[in-house]
Parts: C-alpha cells; structure tokens; sequence
C-alpha cells in the first residue's frame, strides 16, 4: 500500500525554537568572546541544517509530524552532544561509554532504531510537541531574561584598586609594543629544569638596551587568567580557580577586551592596535587560534561536529599519519603566526597622529612545536597529543623563536621615528610535566624584558610578576603613583 504524503501538521515550533535556544544559550555563555553577528549567522546555519534533516525525514517517512519528530531528536542529539559527553565524564571518567569508538556506532544502531520505530508507530505525537513548544519557550525566554537583564560575564568581584590614574599631558607618549610570547618559559625553568641556556639571547636583548627579569614569575598558569590579571593589574578574585570554568572564562575575555590600561592609554590619546589571540577594545583578534575559541566557534564547538572536529580529526590524522592533511595543518598555524609578527613588524613604518599601543600576541614557542632550531621542519608526529611534553623539541622551537623575536625586534627600533616601549614577556612557563609541589613553581617562570626610551629602570626590580608589569610602566612613563602589588602566584588545576 503506497504511503500518502500528509499536509503539514500546525504547531510544530521546535523546528525554529530549538536552534534558537541552542544559539541564545551559547551567546549567553560566551559574550565575551561572541558577539550579535556572529550568533545571527550561526542561527541561520542551523536552521538550513535542520531543513535539510527534515527533508530528509519527509522523504523517509512521508509524513509531515513524523519527520519533525525525527529532526527534533536528530537536532537535539547534535545541539546537546558535548554537554552530555563532558556530564558522563565528569561523572563516570573514561569509561568506554564514553569513548568514540562505542559512541559513532551506537549513533547509526540508535538512527536506524528512530527510523524504524517512527515507520511502524501510529503516534501522533501531540503531547511530545507541546510539551516540547512549551519548554523551548521557557528555556528561552529565561535566556532573554538574561540577555536583557544585562547579566554579561560577572566582573564585579574583580578586585580593581589601581588608583587615581591621572592623564599626563605633559609626558613623551612613546608607541608601546607588547609582544606576549604563548608559553615562553623563563630563564629560572629553562636552566634548572630544562637544562637549557639561554644567555645568549638575553645577551643580546641586553646588548639593545633592555632589561632582563631573571626571576619574573606569572601569576597564573593559564593564558586568559594572565593576560586579564596583567591588563587588569591586579589579581582576579570571586573566581572559582579553575582552567575551564566557563564563568571564570568569560570575565577574563571581559576584562582583556575592556581593563584599565588600555582604557588609561586612550585618555591620554593612545590608539590601540590588537594583533593578539584576545579581543580587545572591541577589536576581534586578526587570526584564529587553535587553543582560544571565540566568535561562533565557541558556541559550535559544543555540538556533535564540533567535538569529532576537535576530539577526533586531530587525532585521527597524527595516529594514521596523514602527512598531507598535517603539512596543511602546520603550514596554516605557521603561516597565521608568521602573518601576526609582519603586521607587527609594519606598524612602526607607518606613520601616525596618535601614539600606539601594539599589543601581539602568538603562540610561539607554544605546542605544537613545528620547527627546529634552524627553522626546518619537525617530524610532523610533533602535532600529536603526546608530543606536548616533549622538551627537547620545545627548546629547540624555543631557539628558533629568539631568532624571529629578534628579527621583530630590531624591525621595531630601526623603523620606529621615535624611541618605543618593547615590553617583551612569556605569559606562563613550560607546563607538560607532572606537577608536584617541588615543580609546581616552574609553571610560573616566564620570560620578561622591558625596552624603555632613555633606559630608566630604577622602578624595575627582579622577580616582579606580571601584575605590577603595568603599574612599573605607568609610574615610569606616565608620572603616575601605583602601588606594587604582593608577588605571588596561583595554580589553576
């Protein structure tokens, strides 16, 4: 008997309401780094990809309700993915439930499983729907509640206390160069637990006139909580203190877009130039970054694709050796890292009405470490997982980065019209090793030198973390009278 293509059924709203839900939650969680455009954006990806699913289902069953009802658990399923798999693990660790290899055939047995059930079913499904219409409905309006309730990432309980800063109307107003170096450990790691030295590029930074921070020390040892902490000079508080708290995220992207220095240099007529991984000041950063997720990538990396993009692709590819795709891979990442330093490298040539904070940020010396010290390519199983520990590759992508920073270096004081700041700094230390209390003081090492015009460092001092970096640059360049913060460090687990 031939199946007879039934007239759409009324009242089938999830189709629009579960995109919507999925999209204005994860614009909820992630304003920090998403922004109206690219949530709008997202939402209409989503809703052609759930035309497409329900086409599907209309073609399979012929049947306008049973279709829906087949994309909204198909939908569902591929929203909610990554929240579910993170619950189970938290909740049951690595257990095989958990592991693709069980996860990808239980998904096709579970889809022929719904296909079949909804050909034989003579269910309307009209409980299913409205309750499914009324709950979406809820859950986003609770989401709009907050939306314009104005609740944005929490930065209140950030402890501010800079001062009265005073616009100096009388001072040099130099560009200012902040080249963040991702994961370049510092010389206190490099000698004692690498058993690298590294004298000679700190010889000839010395030899340009800067000075070395042997001792310098980062106050956590994850990047977002650094860069925050040193944009906010001061140390973050009401924070849980953990790496991937979502909330404690969120208030760090808030304060790197919008912190007291760069809103301090802008009332004294400083234009900001953001070359970093981090938006800032409202500018979105130049390049993606494998490791900071922003724009839409942050609320589509929760979803079914999202996590094989991350979880297995990757893996995929180093395990089976799949040169080609991982040439792509390196070249790309180097090519974005190489396209950062010459923008920066160009900015000193071009002339401006304002002074200038540049504020680039790459991830070099940082994982995967793609080259040796002469700049030829690793084994390219260096992009693999297990190759983060691996120091002596580290050190040696670690020496080919001095050689580049230099070049940048020199570019800047050469072609700048008039003397700049170069404050040159690692963010946090080399941290694949097991950590122990005797080792944990190594993830807090990080690389620290300071170029000032005239050469005055009086107010500089050995083993300053990165908190005061800002307040001994602000008393020194602009007159101003901050106090120095207590030295200290805070391990994120």
């Amino acid at each position: 008997m031939r199946h007879k293509f039934s007239l759409p059924a009324t009242g089938e709203y999830f189709l629009l309401l579960l995109p919507l839900f999925f999209v204005f939650h994860g614009f909820n969680q992630n304003r920090a780094v998403v922004d109206a455009a690219d949530a709008i954006s997202l939402l209409l990806i989503y809703l052609l990809l759930t035309a497409i699913v329900c086409l599907f289902g209309v073609f399979i069953f012929k049947n306008w309700r049973k279709a829906t009802i087949f994309s909204l658990c198909v939908m569902a399923f591929y929203f909610f993915f990554g929240a579910v798999h993170d619950m189970v693990k938290d909740l049951f660790g690595n257990l095989i439930l958990t592991r693709y290899v069980f996860i990808l055939p239980g998904v096709v047995v579970c889809t022929i499983l719904l296909i079949l059930f909804l050909k034989k079913t003579a269910r309307k499904f009209n409980r299913l729907v409205r309750f499914t219409n009324v709950l979406l409905l809820v859950l986003i309006t609770v989401e709009g509640f907050a939306v314009f309730n104005g609740s944005a990432p929490n930065t209140s309980t950030v402890k501010t206390n800079t001062g009265d800063l005073t616009v100096c109307d009388t001072c040099t107003k130099p560009d200012i160069y902040l080249i963040v170096a991702d994961e370049y450990a510092g010389n206190t790691q490099l000698k004692e637990q690498l058993g690298f030295d590294n004298s000679a590029f700190i010889a000839a930074l010395r030899q340009r006139g800067f000075y070395i921070d042997t001792n310098s020390r980062s106050n956590y040892n994850s990047t977002p909580y650094c860069m925050a902490s040193q944009f906010q000079m001061n140390y973050l508080v009401g924070i849980e203190g953990r790496k991937g708290n979502k909330d404690d995220l969120n208030a760090c992207y808030t304060i790197i877009n919008h912190n007291p220095f760069t809103a301090y240099l802008k009332k004294n007529g400083y234009a900001i130039h953001n070359l970093s991984v981090f938006t800032v000041h409202d500018q979105k950063p130049p390049t993606t970054s494998m490791f900071l997720t922003v724009g839409k990538n942050a609320i589509d990396a929760h979803t079914f694709y999202g996590r094989l993009n991350r979880d297995i692709r990757f893996n995929t590819v180093t395990r089976f050796k799949i040169n080609w795709e991982m040439k792509r891979f390196a070249k790309a990442e180097l090519a974005k890292i190489e396209s950062t330093l010459q923008k920066t490298e160009a900015v000193p040539a071009t002339a401006s009405a304002k002074p200038r904070l540049v504020y680039t940020h790459v991830m070099l010396p940082h994982f995967p470490y793609f080259l040796d010290s002469a700049g030829n390519m690793n084994d390219l199983q260096m992009l693999a997982e297990e190759s983060w520990g691996r120091q002596k590759e580290y050190i040696g992508y670690l020496q080919y980065s001095n050689n580049r920073f230099l070049q940048l270096i020199d570019a800047i004081l050469l072609q700048s019209k008039k003397p700049p700041v170069i404050i040159f700094l690692g963010d946090h230390g080399f941290r694949h090793f097991t950590v122990t209390p005797a080792t944990e003081k190594y993830l807090f090492a990080n690389m620290s030198a300071v170029y000032l015009p005239g050469g005055d460092y009086n107010q500089y001092y050995q083993g300053a973390s990165t908190v005061n970096q800002f307040r001994i640059l602000l008393n020194t360049i602009f007159q101003q009278k901050l106090s120095m913060l207590k030295d200290s460090t805070s391990y994120l687990p």
